[in-house]
């Protein structure tokens, strides 16, 4: 049985899209095949939060310091021993809370597998299973089995505005498959979530939004302070307004400013 790699592990709310608010255990997979704002360099050098962007990119991605840290590697009874040391079974189970499976990239094929023994176990253990969210750059197909743990998808395809190249970010086998969660009456629920920061970002996200036919499309401010966000926050809302898209705010940031893992 494969074994869940976990940079970390925390309960919060869920910051962002149409989840927003909601109480939710983060379980933050270590490792990613994007490395946006830092394409190139060497991420054990790279500090989100005191770094600019590289040349081409406006945002630098601000948990690349969480996970490329050496992660937790636990088997699926020893994962579930902690969340209930934490004393997080009660939230999820009893309180509602969601699962926020995220990263790094948490459908590299390896955590998908992880991902659903882990689900799987979890429902023979406690005979029932919390509602999961996955955040996804849309880069990887999902298999049959892992797609049987997830409730909701929240994909952030990247935007040239990331570093990569468009390659590297779009991937139309990868978007194929999701399309069918947008535009069909899938018991999986489904969004587009783009960052933005300026008009190039808008209309980048249009031409993909017209090239795929997507149908439910959420900006989302660019931005890793509540300084930042005071400039890139009101704008993405008149991109909303105008493109009759919704908008989500990033609560965490909100909140806690720089902080993650709260």
């Amino acid at each position: 049985m494969s074994k869940l790699s976990i940079a970390e592990t925390f309960f919060s709310i869920q910051g962002e899209g149409r989840h927003s608010g909601t109480p939710a255990v983060f379980v933050r997979v270590a490792g990613c095949n994007l490395s946006c704002g830092a394409v190139g360099r060497d991420l054990a050098e790279v500090n989100p939060t005191e770094d600019d962007p590289v040349e081409g990119a406006s945002w630098i991605c601000d948990t690349i310091d969480v996970w490329r840290q050496p992660d937790n590697v636990y088997s699926t009874d020893e994962f579930i021993d902690e969340l209930r040391a934490r004393g997080w079974i009660e939230n999820l189970l009893e309180k509602d809370a969601h699962f926020v499976l995220t990263g790094g990239e948490p459908t590299l094929p390896n955590h998908q597998e992880a991902w659903t023994d882990f689900m799987n176990r979890f429902e023979a253990v406690f005979g029932e299973t919390p509602f999961v969210e996955v955040e996804t750059n849309g880069t990887f197909v999902f298999t049959n089995d892992f797609l049987e743990t997830v409730d909701h998808v929240n994909c952030s395809l990247k935007l040239s505005n990331s570093g990569h190249s468009i390659d590297d970010r779009i991937k139309p086998e990868a978007i194929g498959q999701l399309q069918i969660f947008d535009q069909t009456q899938s018991p999986v629920t489904f969004d587009w979530k783009f960052v933005v920061a300026g008009q190039d970002d808008i209309e980048e996200v249009n031409d993909l939004v017209t090239s795929f036919n997507m149908e439910n499309v959420i900006l989302m401010p660019a931005g890793l302070s509540r300084e930042q966000l005071k400039e890139t926050y009101p704008r993405a809302i008149e991109f909303a307004k105008e493109r009759g898209w919704k908008i989500t705010g990033r609560e965490h940031i909100t909140a806690w400013d720089k902080q993650t893992g709260v």
